[in-house]
């Protein structure tokens, strides 16, 4: 993410780059995977708990160790896959810190082997990224902003169904009519004001 005002939250990235990289090292210890991974941006808000950027951490941390799994702690030794189950921060920019509430857009990995085997589902996906571990707390709320996928993982997806081309053919429509797939609101509107609010 580059230096400028974020197009959703309407506020400027801050430049703290000693700051994020501490971050980085803190959450991410214990959490070294880097294979094929699902990338999904948060916009992270989080109550500051003392000094500043800590609720962020926090938060981030929480995100990590619910969203998949925490750092082997035994009994016994460490599955040699089990590191590749863990999601890991791959990028913090600051937006706000101070005052009560600091914020972040954060860059979280989940790992392709953490998803179910087969197809990859939006079910799993919206479980795997959007589900209790990001919103279930107190103390923060992470939204998702942007999602990255690997290749790998784009080619599990079914796609859609019914693309345009499909519909046109099932409708017996010409490439050149018009298709309006949406609503005016206020649905009440007549026809001529309807038709009038269309630009063809």
């Amino acid at each position: 993410m580059s230096d400028f005002v974020h197009p959703y939250i309407g506020k400027p990235l801050l430049k703290d780059r000693s700051a994020e990289r501490k971050i980085l090292k803190e959450v991410n210890r214990g959490r070294d995977y880097r294979g094929p991974a699902v990338i999904t941006t948060y916009y992270l808000t989080a109550k500051r708990k003392g000094t500043v950027f800590s609720g962020l951490k926090d938060a981030i941390g929480m995100m990590l160790l619910h969203g998949t799994t925490e750092s082997w702690g035994g009994p016994g030794k460490e599955p040699a896959s089990y590191r590749k189950h863990m999601s890991f921060l791959r990028e913090v920019r600051f937006i706000q810190v101070g005052g009560r509430k600091e914020s972040a857009m954060v860059k979280i990995g989940t790992p392709l082997s953490f998803f179910d085997r087969g197809d990859f589902s939006l079910a799993r996906l919206l479980m795997a990224t959007q589900s209790e571990p990001f919103n279930a707390f107190v103390d923060f709320t992470a939204r998702v902003v942007d999602y990255e996928f690997p290749d790998k993982f784009k080619r599990g997806l079914i796609g859609q169904v019914w693309p345009h081309r499909y519909v046109r053919k099932y409708l017996m429509m010409d490439e050149e009519e018009p298709m309006i797939g949406t609503i005016v609101k206020p649905k009440w509107l007549t026809a001529p004001p309807f038709a009038a609010s269309f630009t063809l």
